[in-house]
């Protein structure tokens, strides 16, 4: 595999993580009771910034319930071992189990796709003051976060594409 192919997954991968636990960050801020962000309040660089210093780790801890926490720890460990396959595999142009590693990760994290979908329009929200805590309160920024870790599953199933292997699963 080309240097230039493992340096965009490793900025592609770093960017994901960063989606990811800003998301986090995010979702918390809004269920953070000091911060006095209601369901129709707009959402400005200023208030997430003194959110942000008004979060801590109990705060973080007390905004998910056990089913996320559990999908949180889930999306870590999934991550975390995607990229050690690809450490593993990198010194190989196709590598099979690099590209079933990363072609399951749509399946699992389907309401990604989703995130894909809205990813656009709340960025265009965003740059004109429109977003409200209830872009917060659904949660979307977690979704969005998974639309980002899709885009770099697909990137690297299609660099580690080997039509004989796809001609060999279908035969089946």
């Amino acid at each position: 595999m080309s240097k230039i192919r493992k340096i965009v997954f490793y900025f592609l991968f770093f960017i994901c993580q960063l989606c990811f636990f800003g998301a986090i960050l995010l979702v918390s801020f809004y269920n953070n009771p000091a911060n006095n962000i209601t369901y129709t309040t707009p959402l400005s660089f200023e208030l997430i910034l003194k959110a942000l210093g008004r979060t801590n780790f109990s705060v973080i801890r007390a905004t998910f319930d056990l089913e996320t926490t559990l999908f949180l720890i889930f999306f870590l460990m999934s991550s975390l071992f995607a990229l050690f396959v690809f450490i593993k595999t990198a010194t190989k142009a196709k590598s099979r189990l690099r590209f079933w590693t990363f072609a399951i990760q749509p399946a699992i994290f389907w309401w990604g796709w989703l995130g894909l979908l809205a990813l656009p329009f709340d960025i265009y929200s965003g740059t004109r003051g429109e977003l409200a805590g209830e872009w917060l309160g659904e949660g979307l920024p977690i979704i969005e976060a998974l639309g980002v870790w899709i885009i770099c599953s697909v990137y690297v199933v299609i660099i580690s594409f080997d039509k004989k292997e796809i001609k060999n699963f279908i035969r089946r």
